[in-house]
């Protein structure tokens, strides 16, 4: 429906309201038509229109009273308006009015929490920025914590979150480009991305991308936008990285990537990824030199290995290749499985499953009730199966390994994928033993290495191999100062761009 399809509809109410006022008096100009129509296309209670007197006729003031800050409103728009009596034609009412022609985006500013100013003698419809602006403040992390480093995270509002990556990159070929998400939410967000690093090939592909978000009628969070844009059925890996650390999202930007960001969702999307950047926090920024950042970053590898190794180990040494352990070592393990009256399969299976629940029951439940549910499964509810003979005692080793590991994973979906991946491994350790485990390892490789982000490779850079990459971005994480050149990984075109941590 255009502008002229609207003046048409305005005109037709405009004489029905004046055939019904006729005996009340007649209607002076198009603000009671106006407020008819805006009150058939929004039969909301909260809709709030106003007329306001002008030389020569009125404006109709309309807005959301639930979505406007009402004394900025009276302030700004209503004074300036007052102040034009004497001119002509009002000028520019407040910083950062628009003047529209389109009926559906005076509809879509309303429901932004702008006011909408039709001129009646004139036909023209004055769009006024006067949201309420309510949200949390800026604060701390609440899933990646940080020991040294910045301490400021994303929050729900789209600026605040733009403002926090600008007050960290400002080189002036950062580009912001606007997008709505949903057909009925209409939620906006923002593509980031730093013109001349970031591949135009990248860009284009996200441009594609976006219209994507408008073929569903809700978009909650920015995981409905990850699952909207690239739906991976087949795996539970992430091929994105999600942070609410605003110095995470410059370096993603300084290295050749693009961040989306969502209004009311405190979490960036970063693409694309690997599975070593999942691994990676800021290591670097607590201690200096080589040898802390390396320590921390393997032992994150060693205890996501361990995590997903551990009760596939387990099962396969104990019930099916027990040869391979040392004489001593088997006879003790052995022993404390006396009285256990099913298979050592069927008891690792039984109590990482125990261990998964507890876990994401603690993680559900409010704060001191979830430090509660995590004491009682791992001391109380471990101990109790020890003493019933339903689990051995180097079971509950193997489950603190299985749960501690996991932890030390830098990413919450890279941690549930960890968690998932164990019981298939599991199930063929203990079905065929050290070759059952193997083969698994061998498959979960392969569709690791098959998995791309972005056209960008998984598994890099180890696969493909990029030496220097893999050397100072995975293996030694080295502080910036110590880098020659910025890792290729995510192909960034301008080689002087600052490297990844």
């Amino acid at each position: 429906m255009g502008w002229d399809d609207l003046l048409i509809q305005i005109a037709a109410l405009e004489r029905k309201v004046r055939e019904e006022m006729r005996r009340s008096g007649p209607v002076e100009d198009r603000g009671e038509a106006w407020e008819a129509w805006l009150h058939r296309v929004l039969p909301s209670a909260d809709l709030k229109v106003e007329q306001v007197p002008l030389p020569g006729g009125h404006a109709a003031l309309a807005y959301l009273e639930t979505l406007v800050d009402r004394r900025r409103l009276a302030d700004e728009v209503v004074e300036a308006l007052l102040s034009a009596r004497h001119e002509a034609e009002p000028r520019a009412l407040v910083a950062g009015v628009q003047w529209s022609s389109d009926p559906m985006e005076v509809l879509g500013r309303l429901g932004d929490g702008w006011a909408a100013l039709l001129l009646a003698d004139k036909g023209k419809v004055a769009l006024v920025p006067a949201a309420k602006l309510k949200g949390r403040s800026v604060s701390a992390s609440s899933t990646e914590p940080v020991l040294i480093g910045p301490k400021e995270a994303f929050t729900e509002a789209l600026d605040t979150s733009i403002n926090l990556i600008r007050q960290r990159l400002r080189d002036p070929r950062l580009r912001v480009m606007t997008f709505r998400a949903g057909r009925l939410s209409q939620v906006p967000g923002a593509f980031l991305y730093l013109e001349g690093v970031c591949p135009d090939a990248v860009v284009h592909r996200m441009e594609k991308l976006l219209p994507r978000l408008q073929d569903v009628d809700y978009v909650r969070t920015t995981s409905d936008v990850r699952d909207i844009l690239f739906p991976e059925k087949n795996s539970a890996f992430p091929t994105d990285k999600r942070t609410e650390r605003p110095e995470m999202a410059a370096t993603a930007l300084s290295s050749g990537r693009v961040v989306i960001l969502l209004h009311g969702s405190p979490f960036a999307l970063i693409f694309p990824t690997t599975l070593n950047e999942l691994t990676h926090g800021l290591e670097t920024m607590v201690g200096s030199g080589l040898l802390v950042p390396v320590f921390i970053r393997w032992m994150r590898y060693l205890g996501l290995l361990g995590s997903l190794l551990a009760p596939g180990f387990y099962a396969a040494f104990m019930s099916v290749s027990p040869q391979v352990l040392p004489p001593d070592l088997l006879v003790n393990v052995a022993a404390t499985r006396q009285g256990v009256p099913y298979p050592v399969l069927y008891e690792t299976l039984i109590m990482i499953l125990i261990l998964d629940v507890v876990t994401e029951a603690s993680l559900l439940a409010p704060s001191p009730l979830g430090q509660t549910l995590t004491i009682v499964g791992t001391l109380v509810i471990g101990q109790a199966a020890v003493q019933a003979k339903l689990a051995s005692n180097f079971m509950i080793i193997i489950l603190a390994i299985t749960s501690i590991g996991v932890l030390l994973s830098a990413d919450i979906p890279l941690a549930y994928a960890v968690r998932l991946a164990k019981y298939p491994l599991t199930v063929l350790g203990g079905v065929f033993g050290i070759t059952g485990l193997t083969v698994g390892l061998i498959l979960l490789s392969t569709r690791l290495a098959a998995m791309r982000s972005l056209d960008v490779p998984y598994l890099a850079p180890l696969g493909p191999t990029r030496l220097y990459d893999l050397a100072v971005y995975a293996v030694f994480p080295l502080s910036k100062g110590l880098i020659a050149k910025p890792p290729q990984t995510f192909r960034p075109e301008d080689s002087k761009g600052q490297p990844t941590g």
